[in-house]
């Protein structure tokens, strides 16, 4: 049984997509739109089995890693799957650390990845060159707190989002999104039946992206707001989003590590160089990664 680490071509369209959707349960539709949005900007690298891929992921352009006064031009793993009968036989890490090669070849600067738990987190520490760095805050709520005059939504396009984004995060160590990255998240948003909003209060404003769940939960995957309170924001959201279940994510502030704090996401090669000292009030964020 011969085993060969490559990148992908469009012979393996029919094996690749088999992977994705058997691991992460995705539509062939929902697939498509992937690779779509990110044309010919997206590298797959598979595992090959005796002339069959049995695991595979991506890499796409993420935009800039922003930290301090400079810029480090990155790019993200993404949907990294192994068939069911071929699990435990170290593929993951051949594709994870395959990928990393080809970003940084590619020319940039750092290659980031978002694991979907902690096993993972663990997992790519223990047998990739990734590295913990990106954290958030998080929490679910089922009691919303209504304000009387609560803030307005306005759907906005993704290229306002990001400028908008920007503001907010300029004194933030973050991931300066590119547009093929947000045109990506805003139709996620739209087929999910959310979407990208300004958020607009008397005395603030901010930044909202909205997804809605197949269970009937929404999540707000980036909520960034100057002079309005979360609970105000949150409160505008359950009114044009009804739901008995919400979760939030929001910077994380690393002087207040507490229970709301989780790891995001992982980068290779590790940044704590002397040139690349993050600001000290704040995490390292990431913003929006699909999931």
């Amino acid at each position: 049984m011969s085993k060969l680490t490559r990148i992908a071509n469009e012979k393996d369209k029919i094996a690749i997509y088999k992977i994705w959707k058997s691991v992460f349960g995705d539509t062939e539709a929902n697939i498509s739109d992937f690779f779509v949005s990110f044309d010919n900007k997206c590298t797959t690298v598979v595992v090959d089995v005796s002339g069959e891929p049995v695991a595979a992921g991506h890499i796409i352009p993420a935009g800039n890693l922003v930290l301090d006064d400079a810029k480090y031009k990155c790019a993200m793993i993404y949907a990294i799957a192994t068939l069911h009968e071929h699990r435990g036989l170290g593929y993951a890490s051949l594709v994870t650390n395959t990928l990393i090669s080809e970003g940084l070849s590619a020319g940039n600067d750092v290659v980031i990845l978002c694991p979907s738990n902690d096993l993972l987190f663990d997992f790519y520490s223990d047998h990739t060159d990734m590295h913990e760095f990106f954290y958030i805050n998080e929490r679910t709520i089922n009691v919303i707190s209504h304000v009387e005059i609560p803030p307005t939504l306005t759907e906005i396009s993704f290229i306002e989002y990001n400028t908008i984004r920007e503001l907010f995060l300029v004194h933030i160590p973050h991931i300066e999104t590119g547009m093929e990255t947000m045109s990506y998240q805003n139709r996620i948003c739209n087929v999910s039946g959310g979407a990208l909003y300004r958020v607009n209060g008397m005395n603030g404003n901010g930044c909202a992206i909205i997804e809605k769940r197949e269970d009937g939960s929404i999540i707000i995957s980036e909520l960034l707001l100057n002079n309005i309170s979360e609970d105000a924001a949150i409160s505008s959201i359950a009114i044009a989003y009804p739901s008995e279940s919400y979760t939030i994510r929001t910077p994380a502030r690393s002087n207040e590590v507490n229970e709301k704090t989780r790891r995001f996401g992982m980068i290779s090669p590790s940044v704590s160089s002397n040139r690349m000292i993050a600001n000290e009030q704040y995490s390292p964020y990431y913003g929006p990664a699909f999931d």
